[in-house]
């Protein structure tokens, strides 16, 4: 094959909506990942380890706030923004609804650390950190709707770009802001996101959006149009996320701080791989809202290319892993690669799960997908709550894999069953 053939078949390739928005999707993850690495590389070198456990603890549970205040409107942009004409009046509402939604959450959420995580009670304390955390909040949640907005029009790049800015701008600031301790931690990378969220308010959604400017909005008949599909994602994407978001919480109160940096950083890895499933099913749903006729062969292409790309990343994690842990420092190696493994692990049966979770919101299906995460979140806290204490952090990795894994062989033979079947077109039930 020549190699003018090839370059024009790559061309075509990427100029294919499905492979772009999921390329650029990886790449924002990547980046996510890599910068956000160099960052905690930073921060675990400079800062003890109780200090980096804290700071972790704290924008984990901004990550809750923000699953928390979603409300479902991020499928919902992904789902509805391809079709709507009135694009800007339903970006806009929202920004608006989410962005009001976040604030009252973090308010509640400081007043009650006493409850529920008394060791961030330190927040209470100190006025500047605490509108620092509402104010955080508000801005990654504003920024995740953004990025379903750019994913929904087909322009994944700018939320890549979002992306890139965020990650370079945090990683200088911790070694300037030592002296504050975990309040410099917390400042360096909440700070980023919001010169982020500026940028793409004002410069990149304009170009995706033409006339789009932010103003407050509440649009009654945006809210009737996707109140029930927005309600039933919500619902799912709260349960999707309490593994992962309440365990260092859970970590930080039940074992040592310390311990709470060792799980984050071995998470953080693993979602390098995850990201594979979630950027091209991401992709997926947008290109089964634009064309629904061609569901199962989009579908087909979506699991072929995520394997492509899947199994040499989880290969390169069991091989490296301990590598990896070694940048946070050696602590981190000897504490978390047993767990690391058993995450890039799991990658296999997440994708199998997450493909089929498309598909039935593709067919405005919520009930099975909320059905499975039910079963993933429960099992998984369940489990872990229980063999934490007499195995430590090995124990949540395997809560972790035994839920996807009994998930997995479910949707597994049900989305073989529907391939088989042609699958359903897609369109509105």
């Amino acid at each position: 094959m020549s190699i003018a053939k090839i370059a024009t078949q790559l061309r075509q390739h990427l100029q294919d909506p499905l492979y772009r928005n999921s390329y650029f999707l990886m790449g924002r993850s990547v980046a996510n990942s890599l910068l956000g690495v160099v960052f905690w590389i930073v921060a675990a070198r400079l800062y003890p380890a109780d200090q980096v456990g804290l700071a972790t603890a704290l924008i984990s549970a901004i990550g809750l706030l923000v699953i928390l205040s979603n409300l479902g409107l991020n499928i919902s942009l992904l789902r509805y923004l391809p079709r709507e004409t009135y694009k800007k009046g339903m970006i806009n509402t929202a920004f608006t609804i989410r962005g009001l939604f976040a604030s009252l959450l973090a308010l509640v959420f400081v007043a009650g650390l006493g409850f529920w995580s008394p060791a961030l009670q330190f927040v209470q304390e100190d006025i500047a950190l605490l509108l620092l955390f509402v104010i955080f909040t508000t801005a990654n949640s504003l920024t995740m709707l953004q990025s379903a907005a750019f994913v929904g029009m087909r322009s994944a790049k700018f939320s890549f770009v979002q992306s890139i800015i965020a990650g370079i701008l945090r990683i200088p600031l911790p070694i300037v802001l030592l002296s504050l301790g975990v309040a410099g931690i917390f400042f360096a990378w909440g700070s980023a996101v919001c010169v982020a969220l500026i940028a793409a308010l004002f410069l990149f959604l304009p170009r995706v959006v033409p006339g789009y400017y932010p103003v407050p909005t509440i649009k009654r008949k945006v809210i009737k149009e996707i109140a029930n599909f927005s309600a039933g994602n919500y619902a799912a994407e709260i349960l999707e996320s309490l593994p992962s978001l309440l365990l260092p919480l859970v970590i930080v109160n039940i074992l040592a701080h310390e311990m709470s940096a060792y799980f984050y950083m071995a998470w953080g890895i693993a979602l390098m791989l995850f990201m594979i499933p979630n950027s091209i099913n991401s992709s997926l749903l947008a290109e089964g809202s634009y064309d629904p006729v061609g569901l199962r062969k989009n579908v087909i292409r979506a699991i072929k290319v995520t394997f492509i790309l899947l199994v040499p990343a989880i290969l390169i994690v069991l091989i490296l892993g301990d590598k990896l842990l070694l940048l946070f420092g050696s602590e981190y190696s000897q504490n978390a690669l047993y767990l690391l493994w058993i995450l890039a692990a799991s990658a296999i049966p997440v994708t199998i799960t997450r493909v089929y979770m498309t598909i039935k919101r593709i067919q405005m299906k919520m009930g099975p997908v909320i059905a499975i995460y039910v079963f993933t979140a429960s099992g998984t806290l369940a489990l872990s709550c229980g063999l934490m204490t007499s195995i430590g952090l090995l124990g949540i990795g395997i809560a972790w894999i035994s839920t996807q894994g009994i998930m997995a062989v479910v949707t597994g033979l049900l989305l073989i069953k529907e391939i088989k079947a042609g699958l359903a077109d897609g369109r509105e039930q």
